[in-house]
């Protein structure tokens, strides 16, 4: 199918971006920095949403149409965080032990008070931001599939069938490029 086609053609650029994307969100998350992944992450949702629908409204002509700008608007959105994250990683250079502010894994000054009420402080500060970010996905793919069969039903009577095909596709390119490199970049570490 040339509509399909299309589509994969507009998802190829993302694999790219996340596999660019995830040795830096580890390289952070490693140094104990979790702002990053977590602004990155929503950033990554909120211009995914907001470019499927002002594309979709401005220039989908049929439904076919609307799926290849979604996924366009997919690889825009892991091209934005992957710029946040890249230029984020160049500022804060977290690899130099003291010189930003990171904690160097060699050098750890990062205690856990144990029996206080401070080390409950601590790991709620630590674990919080990977535990909300760990929510995003799932509840990004709720409203997409809110959303996307909403719009698609306003041109085809086949719109569920149609997100089925785009998010299968998606979501399987996606977590095959982030599993491999999240593995890779884990053993480097």
């Amino acid at each position: 199918n040339d509509y399909l086609l299309r589509c994969y053609r507009a998802l190829a650029p993302a694999v790219m971006f996340v596999a660019i994307i995830a040795p830096i969100r580890g390289c952070f998350q490693g140094f104990k920095i979790m702002h990053p992944t977590a602004i990155s992450q929503v950033l990554e949702q909120v211009i995914k949403v907001a470019f499927s629908l002002l594309l979709i409204k401005a220039l989908a002509k049929t439904p076919a149409h609307g799926a290849f700008l979604a996924c366009l608007s997919i690889s825009l959105s892991e091209l934005f965080a992957a710029l946040f994250l890249g230029l984020l990683f160049v500022a804060k250079k977290p690899f130099k032990d003291g010189k930003s502010g990171a904690i160097s894994p060699l050098n750890d000054n990062f205690t856990l008070k144990t029996g206080q009420f401070g080390g409950v402080k601590d790991i709620l500060k630590l674990s919080l931001p990977v535990m909300l970010c760990s929510i995003m996905m799932p509840l990004s793919r709720a409203v997409d599939g809110f959303l996307v069969v909403r719009l698609l039903s306003r041109y085809t009577n086949n719109a569920v069938k149609l997100y089925g095909l785009y998010s299968g596709g998606v979501e399987s390119i996606i977590a095959v490029s982030t599993g491999l490199v999240a593995t890779l970049s884990t053993a480097a570490l």
